[in-house]
């Protein structure tokens, strides 16, 4: 028999380059495996974030309703004082005076209740509640709104003849047992307002642009202090 006799120092290189090619293939295995796992990870995650609402768009959950159905919900409420924002993202004053009832609530979180009602809807049959919906939503979000939302599904026209409303914003009071209190809207003056005494004869009050895109009222000014002392009766 033939022996073939390898020098001692031949056969520890030959094991030592082995075990790099081992750990080398062990390596890249490991990275392509790593690899297909993040990928499949960050698709999952796409996917998800394409077919799920963000969460906070989830927790807004806006309902569409009437005038009617919002009045029906006040037994809901009753012990609280009922505070309802009627605005629309169209209407620049709306969202100037909106973060006013944010701060209400914040402020009265077990005495009050605040309800935003939108008005975008108008009526077109091509353009139903729902067209108007990203738009709201969006705009909520950025106020981080958490209070009551509703939709108006009567066209807005329509929603102002039957309250007799000339313009919004307007917020409607109600007090501990359902009554409507105060109505803030277009036609309000402010106590001891010294408007009607620089009118012109004849002339309307707002009688500039300026004019009509400010509100009659505000939160700081007139909402939050009569709700604050319907709280104290």
């Amino acid at each position: 028999m033939i022996r073939q006799n390898f020098p001692a120092q031949s056969m520890t290189k030959l094991r030592s380059e082995q075990a790099l090619t081992e750990r080398f293939f062990t390596e890249r295995w490991l990275c392509l495996v790593l690899s297909c796992l993040c990928i499949s990870c960050l698709t999952a995650s796409s996917a998800l974030a394409q077919i799920s609402p963000s969460a906070t768009e989830a927790q807004l959950k806006i309902s569409n309703r009437s005038w009617a159905d919002l009045i029906a919900m006040l037994p809901m409420y009753r012990g609280k004082v009922v505070v309802i924002d009627l605005w629309s993202t169209s209407c620049d004053p709306c969202l100037k005076e909106y973060p006013g009832i944010l701060a209400l609530q914040k402020k009265y979180p077990q005495e009050i209740v605040c309800v935003s009602m939108n008005c975008d809807y108008i009526g077109v049959k091509t353009k139903p509640v729902e067209y108007y919906r990203p738009r709201v939503v969006e705009f909520l979000q950025s106020q981080n709104s958490n209070i009551v939302h509703l939709m108006c599904n009567e066209p807005a026209d329509e929603l102002f003849e039957k309250l007799k409303l000339d313009s919004i914003p307007a917020v409607y009071v109600f007090d501990q047992q359902g009554q409507q209190v105060k109505r803030f809207d277009g036609q309000y003056t402010r106590e001891g307002s010294n408007a009607s005494a620089t009118q012109s004869p004849g002339k309307p009050a707002a009688d500039s642009e300026e004019d009509e895109e400010e509100s009659k009222f505000s939160y700081i000014e007139d909402v939050a202090p009569f709700v604050e002392k319907l709280l104290k009766k």
